[in-house]
């Protein structure tokens, strides 16, 4: 399968990031070398989860359960960048890394979306071809670009093979269209064209989206100002309400095994219990309770040891706010992790 994977040399559409099947194959430069001429973009995007989506620590507890290929193909699509990994996938999964000149070290690089057939896309329209052709490619500016990597089906693997299936592992885009806003993935994540990218892993973001209250005896959660449910993207985030010590309520994904429309197994959404935009969820507080917290957790609950992780990694602390005090609307900030669920 592996030689499969790395020796289709299909054409592939502007519009196509990597299929999760297959690589992209590309004549790509560094972004070493876009950063001659961009140095902005090349600034914000070196402080991006983009740039570390092969070599973050949950990527890589992840991959150290489920070497899968295909993990490889999302997280660093260039075939560069599989030929990198595939064969150092044990090392990889111990979160032992290449030296710092590899592409693992690059991740999501600036030719996953603006380079196809040696031509630089631009979302501008009358960009100049200063040093390389450019081609005006107005899908960069649309949701659905975005969706391309942010919404896809899952897998199983079947006597060794990835047998893919029709069962959603992330579903952001069909959220977005349902949400029915008139903003794209853009204009949040990448306000004034930041390539900063701004998303599930920045903590102080996630903040922003999620507001907690207490009125009397209840708490509050609301998802605002965003177009998706919360949290999106992996399945594994979630939310976790609490009394004092004691869990509350948790907002996310449960996941089951089954089978879609043509018997492929896999896994299958059981519930979700994620927050709607603008939907807000009120719980009742239980007697005595001296203060309510809200935490989001970029894993799943796990017995299995996670040396690859810190317990930042695991969770954060969002939001705090006593009980019994007349509440404001505003809740107070905190990075303060928490015990576990």
């Amino acid at each position: 399968m592996t030689a499969l994977l790395l020796g289709v040399l299909l054409a592939q559409p502007s519009f196509e990031v990597a299929g999760f099947t297959r690589p992209l194959v590309l004549d790509a430069p560094s972004a070493k070398q876009c950063a001659e001429c961009h140095p902005d973009r090349a600034r914000e995007w070196s402080a991006s989860a983009h740039r570390e989506s092969l070599t973050n620590r949950v990527f890589l507890d992840g991959f150290s359960t489920e070497p899968h290929l295909r993990c490889l193909v999302c997280h660093g699509p260039l075939e560069a960048q599989v030929k990198a990994t595939w064969p150092a996938r044990e090392a990889l999964a111990k979160g032992q890394l290449p030296a710092l000149d590899s592409p693992v070290h690059e991740g999501i690089t600036c030719a996953v979306c603006h380079v196809r057939d040696g031509v630089v896309l631009s979302p501008r329209a009358g960009s100049l071809p200063y040093g390389h052709p450019v081609r005006h490619e107005p899908a960069l500016r649309t949701s659905e670009f975005c969706g391309t990597c942010h919404e896809f089906d899952g897998h199983a693997v079947v006597d060794g093979a990835t047998q893919l299936n029709a069962l959603p592992m992330q579903t952001t885009l069909s959220e977005w269209r349902a949400w029915g806003g008139a903003q794209t993935c853009q204009s949040c994540h990448m306000p004034a064209s930041s390539h900063r990218v701004r998303g599930g892993h920045d903590v102080d973001f996630v903040r922003s989206a999620v507001r907690l209250e207490v009125r009397g005896a209840e708490a509050i959660v609301t998802a605002h100002d965003v177009g998706h449910r919360v949290p999106t993207g992996d399945v594994f985030r979630h939310l976790v309400l609490w009394a004092d010590d004691e869990p509350l309520m948790r907002f996310g994904l449960e996941l089951t095994r089954g089978v879609d429309a043509r018997g492929r197994p896999g896994v299958l959404i059981a519930n979700d219990t994620r927050l709607i935009p603008d939907v807000p969820v009120t719980v009742r507080i239980p007697p005595g309770a001296k203060r309510v917290r809200l935490t989001y957790h970029f894993t799943s609950v796990s017995i299995r040891p996670r040396p690859l992780l810190t317990r930042e990694d695991e969770l954060v602390e969002l939001w705090s706010l006593p009980v019994g005090q007349r509440s404001t609307g505003r809740t107070e900030k905190t990075s303060t992790s928490t015990p576990g669920e």
